[in-house]
């Protein structure tokens, strides 16, 4: 299939989910389950009803203009491979090096003048509590006595407490938690994601060589989008573990694509 065809394909695709997320966001304005409850602690789908629907206008606009534009080049052959490249791609890799650098100061940067280095949600605070107990040598929080007969009204959400041995654990796994307590021991718990952050876009890099070693350019192309996604940024400021997530998901991508020569 030539490349503007696929691209079509592909734009068509974003165009569908962007109007189609646009629709149910609509839907579940009009809808209780869209509405705020004080009786949950969900609020996923008041927020989906509250906020998304101008994103996803902008990806159907943005999926439509793809769709549009995307034309074979006058005198191209249909179906013909991209030339490939005679670098050394030297240049490529101080580029990704610096780029990678320059996202994770930045993030740095973002989560303690944007976030005030501030762990806002009980997701970021399970990952903060779990983190300190495994720094501490524990695998659970000990309760204190004179604070037993109170442990189970001041639980935390995501935490569970288990009366038998009278400790607190996150019901989070602890794969996250892990490597924040490493960096908390090193004295840099802060530096947690925005290193995770610029090793994802290292490792990124790493994945596309491997796909296609004749190619260096797309590499750029991939580290530019995903280092400008608001999406990535935020999380890699925040306390969350979605960037430990893709980080590893790439390790593992990496090391299960062959090594071409």
């Amino acid at each position: 299939m030539a490349a503007p065809a696929a691209l079509r394909w592909s734009a068509a695709g974003v165009l569908a989910a962007g109007v189609g997320g646009a629709i149910a966001a609509t839907l579940l304005r009009a809808r209780p389950i869209g509405h705020p409850r004080p009786d949950s602690t969900n609020i996923f789908f008041h927020l989906y009803a509250l906020h998304e629907r101008p994103f996803f206008i902008l990806l159907a606009a943005f999926a439509l203009l793809v769709w549009a534009f995307a034309r074979p080049a006058a005198g191209a052959a249909a179906g013909s491979p991209p030339a490939a490249s005679s670098g050394t791609g030297l240049p490529g890799r101080v580029t990704l090096t610096l780029g990678a650098l320059t996202i994770g100061v930045l993030s740095w940067v973002g989560s303690r003048i944007v976030l005030h280095n501030f762990p806002f949600s009980m997701d970021e605070f399970n990952a903060v509590f779990q983190a300190e107990i495994l720094a501490s040598g524990r695998v659970a929080a000990p309760v204190p006595a004179e604070w037993q007969p109170f442990a189970p009204a001041m639980m935390p959400v995501f935490v569970s407490y288990y009366p038998e041995a009278q400790s607190w654990r996150s019901g989070y796994l602890p794969g996250y938690a892990a490597i924040r307590a490493l960096f908390r021991l090193l004295g840099g718990e802060s530096l947690t994601n925005p290193v995770l952050a610029a090793s994802t876009l290292l490792g990124l890099a790493g994945v596309q060589r491997r796909l296609w070693p004749e190619r260096p350019q797309p590499a750029l192309l991939a580290v530019l989008f995903l280092a400008t996604s608001s999406q990535f940024l935020l999380t890699s400021m925040s306390w969350y573990s979605m960037p430990a997530h893709l980080f590893l998901n790439l390790v593992w991508l990496w090391l299960y694509l062959p090594r071409r020569r």
